[in-house]
């Protein structure tokens, strides 16, 4: 993409963020009503994610799990990227620590919602890499993490659409990540925006 078309797509994330906010309040509320009162904790879950340019971010997400001790993937808790990584919990299906009513806004990707947040703020985009915990650099060639970190990390993309579930194998994620920045154009955006949607009909994740 050249700079105008990406000024445009980031204007666009925006745009599209706004009314996607004001259109879907009411189910964002009901949805952080059933969060709130269906386990003790947060409606929103906030953790430490790399951006574009490897900036780091506070993404959003409602909550979808029991409250617990467990690490986040942030290195800056006193250990090495290596020791982060290895301690860092990725869910899996059935995941016992995920609630009743986690187990169903995951499903239909609806905890990702306040992510519309994050695009309206600029740190992310509706379409892009998913964006990785700063732990998760050790899965990655140096080259490989800088490459991937050129454009802004997206709510949807490649590996939502082409993985099973939420948690593919790394390897496939890490060229799916590569092959969508090097060949990133709004005919790919487009195809990954409205293709996410029969997605989440099907309720294909977790």
């Amino acid at each position: 993409m050249g700079l105008i078309q990406i000024r445009l797509k980031s204007a666009l994330d925006r745009v599209v963020a706004f009314f996607g906010l004001g259109i879907l309040f009411p189910v964002i509320v009901i949805i952080g009503f059933f969060v709130k009162v269906g386990s003790p904790g947060p409606v929103f879950f906030k953790q430490k994610r790399v951006g574009k340019s490897e900036i780091f971010f506070e993404i959003y997400k409602f909550r979808s799990m029991y409250l617990a001790e467990s690490h986040t993937g942030d290195v800056s808790e006193g250990m090495s990227a290596e020791e982060a990584r290895s301690k860092y919990q990725t869910t899996v299906k059935n995941d016992p620590r995920i609630t009743p009513i986690g187990k169903f806004i995951r499903k239909y990707y609806l905890d990702e919602l306040p992510q519309l947040i994050n695009v309206l703020k600029g740190e992310m985009s509706l379409v892009g890499p998913r964006p990785y915990t700063p732990s998760e650099i050790v899965d990655y060639k140096p080259s490989h993490w800088k490459q991937r970190h050129l454009v802004k990390p997206g709510i949807t993309g490649l590996s939502q659409l082409f993985l099973k579930g939420r948690n593919g194998k790394q390897y496939s994620r890490i060229c799916l990540d590569l092959a969508y920045v090097k060949n990133q154009s709004f005919l790919l955006d487009m195809y990954i925006f409205f293709y996410t949607f029969i997605k989440l009909i099907k309720g294909s994740s977790f």
